[in-house]
């Protein structure tokens, strides 16, 4: 499922009518609440999650969309958009602030954007 959402990315990425930038953000959970109990030989933490935020500017504009991926098997029939959630939605869960070179006011937009809004998702086509 994590490596069909690299690969939407990676599209999104190489979409040049799409976006004149893309920012990606990703990395896994830390927290001692979002850990597995088990390590990888006693002593590797495995993360709970595995997150992604992306931040597209096309011209003067920015939208951003997150993603949270329980670490589990996920069925074919699952949808990217199942997982997906506002960046500061994300923000939260995971008590850091991804995004805090960009100033306030643009920032702020791209964050609140909800993937449920039909406006939102057409940013983000085969979501």
């Amino acid at each position: 499922f994590w490596m069909e959402l690299e690969q939407k990315v990676q599209a999104w990425g190489r979409n040049s009518q799409l976006r004149d930038v893309l920012y990606v953000a990703k990395g896994g959970t830390i927290r001692d609440d979002q850990v597995e109990s088990k390590k990888v030989r006693g002593v590797i933490v495995v993360p709970k999650y595995y997150w992604m935020a992306l931040v597209m500017k096309k011209g003067s504009t920015y939208h951003g969309i997150g993603f949270l991926v329980e670490h589990r098997f996920y069925g074919a029939n699952t949808s990217m958009r199942s997982v997906a959630l506002s960046i500061d939605e994300l923000e939260t869960k995971l008590g850091m602030d991804l995004f805090h070179n960009f100033p306030d006011d643009i920032e702020q937009q791209f964050e609140a954007e909800s993937p449920a809004t039909p406006a939102t998702l057409s940013y983000w086509p085969g979501l």
